[in-house]
This record gives C-alpha cells, structure tokens and sequence, in this order.
C-alpha cells in the first residue's frame, strides 16, 4: 500500500493537522477530511472558499486579536462561522471562547457601572480585564497558522 508523502507540517496528505502536537489545542487547525466532504470533492468549490475563508482571516484576524468588546465579539461570532463551514475547528473553538469571554466582560463593565453610578466611585482596574495578552498571543499564533495551513492547501 502506498503511504502518502508528508507536507512540510509533517502531516501526510488528507490527514488533519492539529496544534495538539504543541500542546495548544486538541482541536485540528483544518480537517481535512471534513473540508473535502463539505464540498463533496469538488476542487474548484474547494478553492474558492479557501480564498474567500483567506480574505476574511485577513479582515478578521485584527479585531480578533484586540481588546474585548463589540468588535471583537462580532468577528469572533462571524470567523466561528466561517471556520466551522469549512473544517477549522481550533480557531471555531477559539472563536467561540472569545464570544463568551465578550459577554462576561461586557456584563462585568455593566456591574461596575451601576456598582459606581450607586457608590459614586472612579471605575476600578481590575487585573485580567484587559481582554488577556496571552490569549491575544494565542489567537494571533493560531490564526496565523490557520492561514499557512489555507495558503498550503491552495498552491496544492
């Protein structure tokens, strides 16, 4: 049986590649497999969806890597979508734990608003509420790695 050649991410062609083997995520960067399903095999559908899926990490990628808040909220909830539709389940999962992390900083200023408005105090800086340098860091790392995986896919 011919065993298929390794790309350059050490993943055997039609094989998902995940940053589990980084330790990041258990969940792949793009499935393979799932893609080539969703368009039933058709390569030129494949493609294209691929360059449309490029131009919106392109557009996306910025807002979701900045502080939290409506815009950031949006284009995670828009990006989970896409990356859903076409099989990058590590940055839907990202994604979607930005649109919660959103909601509970969004509720948080709330709190502290009417806390002031009732205790007429200077608004308080929390730690952590800064929207996480760290998980800015990861959702740049794995968007980036998500567009190389695209990128790679459409030269093949």
């Amino acid at each position: 049986m011919k065993n298929p050649a390794k790309n350059d991410d050490g993943v055997r062609s039609g094989e998902s590649i995940s940053l589990q083997d980084a330790g990041a995520a258990a969940h792949p960067v793009l499935d393979i497999v799932y893609l080539e399903r969703q368009v039933l095999g058709d390569a030129e559908l494949r493609d294209e969806l691929l360059r449309l899926y490029a131009g919106q990490l392109v557009a996306l990628g910025p807002l979701i890597c900045a502080e939290p808040g409506p815009a950031r909220s949006t284009a995670a909830h828009t990006l989970k979508g896409a990356s859903l539709a076409i099989g990058a389940l590590a940055l839907a999962h990202l994604c979607q734990n930005l649109e919660h992390q959103d909601r509970e900083h969004q509720d948080r200023e709330h709190q502290d608003r009417e806390h002031q408005d009732r205790e007429h105090l200077q608004p308080a800086q929390a730690p952590g509420r800064d929207g996480g340098e760290a998980g800015r860091r990861e959702a740049a790392l794995l968007i980036e790695a998500t567009r190389r995986r695209v990128a790679e896919l459409l030269r093949s």
